[in-house]
This record gives C-alpha cells, sequence and structure tokens, in this order.
C-alpha cells in the first residue's frame, strides 16, 4: 500500500514592502543609487565638500586660518578685515582648538551669498554667519563676519544621549 508524502513544501510567498515603513525601514523603498546629502540639524543642507564655485575660495581661507585660531585677512574686504580682527581676533586666539567647522549652503543675499558656519570645539559649539561678495575685479572676498563669541565660551556638554528635536542648547 502507498503512503502519502507527509509534508508538501508550501510555496515561497513574496516580500511586501509596505507604503507605511517607519524608521530606518523607509530606506527599504528609495532607490538603492540615490545619496543622501549630509545636514546638520542646525544649519540645514551642507555645503559639498570639494566644490571649486569661485565664491568658496574665500571661505576655505577663512576655514583653514579658523583652525589654527586666526582669521585670515587676505579673504576679507580691507574694511571688514579690520572690523572682523577688533572684534574676534583676540577671542579666537585665546579660545580651545576648533576641531570642525561645518558650513551650510549659500543662501543669496543682499547681492551676494550669504553662509552659516558652525564651529565645534573640544567643549563648545559656535555660530558664525559670513557675506560672500563678488567685487568689481571679479574676485570673490568676504564682506561681513559675525560670531557667537559666547559660544566659544560657553561649556558645551552632554548628560543623556542627544535628542535634536529637545536639543535647546543653541
Amino acid at each position: 500500500m502507498a503512503s502519502a508524502p507527509i509534508g508538501r513544501a508550501k510555496p515561497a510567498a513574496q516580500a511586501v514592502i509596505a507604503t507605511s515603513l517607519g524608521g530606518h525601514d523607509r530606506l527599504l523603498t528609495l532607490n538603492p543609487l540615490d545619496i543622501v546629502l549630509p545636514e546638520d540639524f542646525e544649519l540645514g543642507p551642507l555645503m559639498p565638500v570639494g566644490g571649486d564655485a569661485p565664491e568658496l575660495e574665500p571661505v576655505r581661507r577663512l576655514t583653514q586660518a579658523l583652525l589654527t585660531n586666526t582669521l585670515a585677512r587676505d579673504a576679507f574686504v580691507p574694511s571688514a578685515a579690520d572690523v572682523t580682527v577688533a572684534l574676534y581676533g583676540e577671542a579666537l586666539a585665546s579660545v580651545q582648538e576648533i576641531k570642525e567647522i561645518r558650513l551650510s549652503r549659500f543662501q543669496p543675499s543682499g547681492g551676494g551669498m550669504f553662509a552659516e558656519l558652525r564651529l565645534v570645539g573640544e567643549t563648545f559649539r559656535a555660530g558664525a554667519g559670513i557675506l560672500v561678495g563678488q567685487q568689481t575685479d571679479g574676485a570673490w572676498k568676504l564682506e561681513y563676519m559675525e560670531l557667537d563669541l559666547a559660544g566659544l565660551e560657553r561649556i558645551y556638554a552632554r548628560d543623556e544621549p542627544w535628542d535634536p528635536y529637545r536639543d535647546r542648547s543653541f
């Protein structure tokens, strides 16, 4: 007498991608070739690294100088260089080492381009704003800079895991 098979393999069910995936699972629905651009919760979208736009040249000189706790006078128009060094030169020289500088994307403003910077040190976070304008000779120069001096002196420390939606330290 022939016996019937004890078990049969069921056909594999097709996986369904839900349109309401939450958390990191939502990345399953994205095109794998899409690039996620860097963003900062305070600054918004960041300037891409390695851009060759002419308005970036004075910003590069400024950020290189800031990483050594100085200001690049040659990146500014002469009148702005005098004011900026008078306002911020001494404070920058006495602050701890700046470890990282983040630069937001440029926004058109007042005939020039405005960007925000975030200076990150071991124990501090300070914001800054710069205005870059094209001069009559075609060169791009910094025409204005503001710096959060209190942020350079304020101790920045986290006692618990960071939640960007509740952080009021900036």
